[in-house]
């Protein structure tokens, strides 16, 4: 999956160039609490606006992707490996269109069966921040069990939906089981007829139920 930005120069103007220098996140863990971020291999070089060295953490990660002022750093993007193939499913493709909501990228992946009398296979939804195509520290969907030295626990990135087709999600945003203000709910239906519903963290929480103006009109 890949998470382009349009291209510019050191002084900010679009240049409308070819997009060819992209970060590979696919190996990136993101960490709650202390936003430490592992499995990246790229660093930051002398003269960048966002600090020298590794991009061991989440801001440092967000800034080195959005700068465009120090042309040795600068990155067209990002782009993430979806999920490889197995015994039993085809690699992870996406079919459906993402949907993007307050700074959450969301979208599926289908893994089709391998296996011949198997007609369905298993979708998966990711939620990404679409500036970095990670976690994000206060994460969207909650948290795998996975755990630093610390007891920091990793952020999740994707969940099983389960056993058929899923396309592309639909968001809703309200009120939920959790009535916090900008968080959205993906709602989606698989091809075997089951309705799923996930609760999101939205991580810039710009979206905002309810009435937005009105109008006071008086009876002649």
């Amino acid at each position: 999956y890949y998470g382009v930005k349009e291209p510019r120069s050191t002084s900010g103007a679009f240049t409308w160039g070819t997009a060819s220098s992209l970060l590979d996140v696919s190996s990136a863990a993101v960490y709650e609490n202390t936003r430490a971020v592992t499995g990246l291999t790229a660093s930051m070089s002398a003269g960048s606006p966002c600090g020298t060295g590794s991009l061991g953490t989440f801001d440092r990660l967000e800034c080195y992707l959005r700068q465009y002022s120090f042309g040795g750093d600068y990155k067209d993007g990002w782009r993430r490996a979806l999920v490889g193939s197995d015994s039993t499913y085809s690699a992870e493709r996406n079919i459906g269109q993402a949907t993007l909501l307050g700074g959450a990228l969301t979208f599926t992946g289908y893994k089709p069966s391998s296996l011949m009398c198997e007609a369905e296979g298993r979708s998966n939804l990711y939620a990404l921040y679409f500036g970095t195509g990670t976690g994000y520290p206060d994460p969207i969907i909650g948290l795998t069990s996975s755990t630093d030295a610390s007891g920091n626990h990793e952020v999740e990135i994707l969940v099983d939906l389960g056993v058929g087709l899923t396309i592309t999600p639909s968001l809703h945003t309200g009120t939920g089981y959790d009535t916090a203000e900008g968080d959205t709910t993906a709602m989606l239906q698989t091809s075997t007829g089951t309705t799923v519903q996930i609760e999101q963290k939205s991580p810039l929480q710009t979206q905002r139920p309810g009435e937005i103006g009105w109008r006071e009109h008086q009876n002649p």
